[in-house]
């Protein structure tokens, strides 16, 4: 009986430990962000400048290989608006957006521009960008405007954000200011000064001084920009922009930006300051602490249930 109750007890805990890892998990893939993205990558420009190609790159093989799992994160997205949209609409016609938005998409996939495939982190957020224009298409016959369609999305999102925990989202934003991450926005903006593909982003670093920021880049072109003024909606990316300021003020990241190209500026500039919070960090160094330790526990106690198992069958014979 003792160590029945005591593996029922244990096995409660690793459910909850599971559920934080799980928490944990999903904010590193989630929809916020691939690898530029995560530290408040440019949503935000008026137009492709540079040497770059005019037209994007289309590689519809790509995408169309993509398209269940492409469609599996639509779904997700769409339950995040659902909560927004239902101040507004009925459930019915909000059923019938929905299901004109997934058609929708389904026809954008072919034509998503590519900008290098699984090879480019900034990938997932061309995709997103075009999951947000399958529902502005959709929104706009329905009578809604740019800003009715923008507002819901950051809405949504800032809906989305604040079912974390404050110490997961900062925890989970730790690895923005490792020297490997700032390694790897360095590389991407010298890879993406290459213009291997017409319609990318492009970048250049900026070192930091320990001081004032951590690191920083500037973007002087933004794939989403360049994709939205084919799609004739450039006035659909600032909204986006404020996404930015959303993810940073959430995950203590401390961004500091002074223009964008959707502003009319000559770049979208990003800075970013880790935020101190002494207290914070000393709640999850102790959520660690017993998570590691709960863990410790948890093994001694499987194992001991496992050899008084093992003895007990021995004994019998």
């Amino acid at each position: 009986m003792k160590y029945k109750k005591a593996l029922i007890t244990a096995t409660s805990i690793i459910v909850l430990i599971s559920t934080i890892a799980v928490i944990i998990t999903s904010l590193s893939h989630s929809g916020k962000r691939s690898s530029h993205c995560s530290s408040g990558g440019c949503f935000g420009c008026t137009g492709c400048s540079g040497n770059a190609i005019s037209k994007t790159s289309v590689n519809s093989s790509y995408y169309i290989g993509r398209k269940d799992q492409l469609l599996k994160t639509l779904s997700e997205k769409e339950k995040m608006f659902r909560s927004v949209l239902s101040a507004t609409a009925s459930k019915s016609t909000i059923d019938q957006i929905v299901n004109e938005t997934t058609s929708e998409f389904v026809k954008l996939v072919p034509q998503i521009p590519y900008i290098g495939g699984d090879k480019n982190p900034m990938t997932e957020d061309i995709e997103q960008a075009a999951m947000v224009l399958a529902f502005y298409k959709v929104e706009s016959r329905y009578g809604k405007s740019v800003d009715d369609v923008g507002t819901t999305v950051v809405t949504a999102i800032s809906q989305e954000l604040l079912k974390y925990p404050k110490w997961v989202m900062r925890l989970n934003s730790a690895k923005y200011f490792t020297n490997s991450y700032i390694q790897e926005i360095r590389d991407q903006a010298a890879q993406s000064q290459k213009k291997s593909y017409s319609g990318n982003w492009i970048s250049t670093y900026t070192q930091g001084n320990g001081k004032d920021f951590d690191y920083g880049y500037n973007y002087q072109q933004c794939a989403i920009l360049c994709y939205y003024k084919e799609q004739g909606v450039p006035e659909l990316t600032p909204y986006l922009c404020k996404l930015d300021f959303l993810y940073s003020d959430s995950m203590d990241e401390g961004l500091h930006r002074t223009t964008t190209l959707a502003q009319g500026g000559q770049y979208c500039d990003f800075k970013y300051k880790r935020v101190q919070n002494s207290v914070m960090d000393i709640i999850t160094g102790l959520i660690i602490s017993l998570s590691a330790i709960t863990i410790i526990f948890l093994i001694v106690i499987l194992i001991r249930f496992i050899y008084s198992k093992c003895k007990l069958k021995i004994f019998n014979k």
